[in-house]
């Protein structure tokens, strides 16, 4: 059985290109949790926005940003560009619950080296062939052969994570994933509440 931590959640998302990352960080935006951009010197696709879907930088300010301390853990994940974690990620300075997109390396040194309670939830599509539909859905990509062959890898680590769900029909789906925050946030609440309820006793006893 699971113990009960207090401390502030961060839930991290995962899975291959063209798996439905992008639908689960909206879906867990909406109950509750408050999305930290990662950063990455890969540019924009049309819609995303810098500062909420990722920081986009050049790769010199990247490693400048390394070497400051603002992103501690990173990883050049399709070969051709670097993605970052920044150090918030690692601390407890905000009770917030986090939620943050990674791959299975940022997942596995932010699980080990962050002070918050670290959740992983792993997303895949279907098949292959369905996420190379929707890679190409987004427009022209010149290194979907190495994306396709990063996402295969990645699956052979989904165990690693907590939940691990199929994107093979949208609205079911799209209920999981919230289904899984909302979980998530009520075992920070009642841990908390337990939490306090100790602190209250001992201080009552003192």
């Amino acid at each position: 059985m699971a113990s009960q931590d207090a401390r502030p959640v961060l839930l991290l998302v995962s899975g291959p290109s063209g798996s439905g990352k992008g639908t689960a960080l909206e879906r867990l935006v909406g109950v509750g949790f408050v999305r930290v951009a990662t950063y990455t010197t890969r540019a924009p696709r049309p819609g995303e926005e810098d500062g909420i879907h990722y920081h986009f930088v050049d790769e010199d300010q990247f490693m400048k940003r390394v070497e400051g301390g603002d992103i501690v853990e990173y990883t050049r994940t399709y070969s051709d560009s670097l993605y970052g974690a920044p150090a918030e990620l690692f601390e407890t300075d905000r009770s917030e619950a986090l939620l943050a997109e990674v791959d299975v390396k940022g997942f596995a040194r932010l699980r080990s080296l962050s002070r918050r309670r670290v959740v992983g939830l792993f997303v895949s599509a279907p098949t292959v062939g369905h996420a190379e539909a929707r890679i190409n859905g987004r427009g022209r990509v010149e290194n979907l052969d190495r994306r396709l062959e990063v996402g295969d890898s990645q699956l052979d680590h989904s165990w690693w994570y907590d939940y691990f769900v199929v994107n093979d029909d949208l609205e079911r789906f799209r209920e999981t994933v919230e289904m899984v925050g909302r979980v998530e946030l009520a075992r920070t609440e009642g841990a908390r509440y337990l939490a306090q309820r100790w602190m209250d006793m001992d201080a009552t006893l003192a």
